[in-house]
């Protein structure tokens, strides 16, 4: 607990570098529902409460899905998005997409996933929930979700 606040103090710097930041906070969101205790009537015990990670009570959950959108000229066309779907504690076979073209993550599964690497990382996805990314540089990307380790994947991204 001591190490989640931290490092939420550390993301939440003013003058911290996005280089920093980024991954300093999506590293945080994926350990809120392990971390923050949500039943009142534990609050009583040692334990971190919403208010002690939330600025206010109308503040948006951090576990929400997390959605990046290429915005592309009028005259081009986007490729379609490309689906991964998490099924089974599986993410299936490794795809292959354009740079640039947008890659959903669908969880079909009751528990929750995340498609971490060292590139991008979606965040927690609920069961029934799904998240969005764009990989811009070609390459191969390995992936893995941080719940359970011996769910992995693979992305190959080529040039556009």
């Amino acid at each position: 607990m001591h190490d989640f606040l931290c490092y939420l103090r550390l993301a939440e710097t003013a003058g911290a570098p996005e280089a920093l930041r980024g991954p300093v906070i999506a590293r945080l969101h994926g350990s809120i529902p392990h971390t923050v205790e949500t039943d009142p009537k534990a609050w009583n015990g040692y334990c971190t409460k919403p208010l002690d990670v939330a600025p206010t009570p109308t503040s948006v959950a951090p576990t929400t899905t997390t959605t990046t959108t290429t915005v592309a000229p009028p005259t081009t066309t986007l490729p379609p998005v490309a689906e991964v779907s998490i099924s089974g504690f599986s993410f299936g076979g490794p795809i292959q997409v354009s740079a640039g073209q947008t890659i959903r993550f669908s969880n079909l599964d009751g528990a929750s996933h995340t498609a971490t690497s060292g590139a991008f990382d979606t965040g927690v996805i609920g069961g029934g929930q799904s998240a969005e990314i764009v990989i811009d540089t070609p390459g191969t990307y390995t992936y893995f979700c941080d719940f359970h380790g011996s769910m992995t994947g693979t992305i190959t991204v080529v040039a556009g």
